[in-house]
């Protein structure tokens, strides 16, 4: 085996790394279970060791997979100039901790005399000036008032796919948050374990059958994965056409423009919003079918 495989770990490493649950769900989502199996061992040899050899041979039998496979699994690790393949994102990771670790020594040391005396006595009751919340945050030390010492959130990578099912619904993927992205990943799987070719035009597609088929039915992710198979693009039951009012966006805009930024018009069409959003466009505009 490669004399590159022979890697020694950070000193004193912690021996457990953070595990972003969301973030993972959302990076791997239809992906097969080959590629986050390999992934995910190859994150924790990096944590281990420091660092991935490049020898292929190597990395295939350290992850499990070859081929295509293992090409996309390397594709989020970067070679460094040491030779070594990191993923950029656990190594900041450790940076904190490390970071985090060393500050609570330091702190224990100042706590201390080398006689094992305490320099300064422990309070026996809770400080009356005891902030409302801990000063910890994200395992990096709050920064004074009027400061951020966190970096800046990097943007999700768009996938396509996903916005297109988060967009089902008429929500814009832009504004989709964290913890609402692990079902639409969820569902997305679903989704690709029995459509594996799906487009995004097929999600789109198939969401508005839904809308035609269940008008009075709340679209979601989960919802469309439930129903997938009897959306599909052979279905020939005849649909009730949408009594869709003429001209409806822009005459919203002239009379009632907040309604355009409240209900999200802007990026919806109307066989793709609810029944209680066309409604409520009815009524504003004073429609009458």
């Amino acid at each position: 085996m490669s004399s590159e495989l022979e890697l020694s770990g950070p000193s004193k490493a912690p021996p457990a790394f953070p595990c972003y649950a969301q973030d993972f769900l959302v990076s791997v989502a239809a992906r097969p279970p080959e590629f986050v199996g390999g992934y995910f061992r190859l994150l924790c040899y990096q944590w281990t060791n420091g660092g991935l050899p490049k020898d292929r041979p190597v990395l295939r039998a350290l992850s499990g997979c070859g081929g295509r496979v293992l090409s996309e699994i390397l594709s989020k690790f970067d070679q460094n100039p040491d030779g070594f393949l990191r993923n950029n994102r656990l190594e900041k990771i450790r940076a904190e901790n490390m970071a985090f670790r060393k500050r609570q020594s330091d702190n224990a040391k100042a706590r201390w005399d080398e006689g094992g005396r305490a320099k300064k006595p422990m309070p026996r009751h809770m400080p009356v000036d005891m902030p409302s919340s801990s000063v910890f945050i994200d395992n990096t030390l709050s920064a004074p008032t009027g400061t951020d010492s966190r970096a800046p959130r990097k943007p999700r990578e768009r996938n396509e796919l996903l916005d297109a099912l988060a967009s089902c619904n008429g929500s814009d993927p832009q504004q989709v948050t964290g913890s609402a992205w692990g079902g639409i990943a969820k569902a997305l799987a679903e989704i690709k374990a029995v459509s594996p070719d799906v487009t995004a035009d097929e999600i789109r597609n198939r969401s508005t059958r839904y809308r035609q088929l269940h008008r009075d039915w709340t679209l979601t992710a989960n919802a469309l994965a439930k129903h997938w198979g009897k959306l599909a693009g052979h279905w020939t039951q005849a649909v009730v056409p949408a009594d869709e009012p003429h001209d409806w966006l822009e005459l919203i805009r002239e009379s009632h423009p907040h309604l355009i930024e409240s209900l999200n018009l802007e990026h919806r069409t109307w066989n793709n919003m609810p029944r209680h959003v066309q409604d409520s466009v009815k009524s504003a505009i004073g429609y009458a079918a």
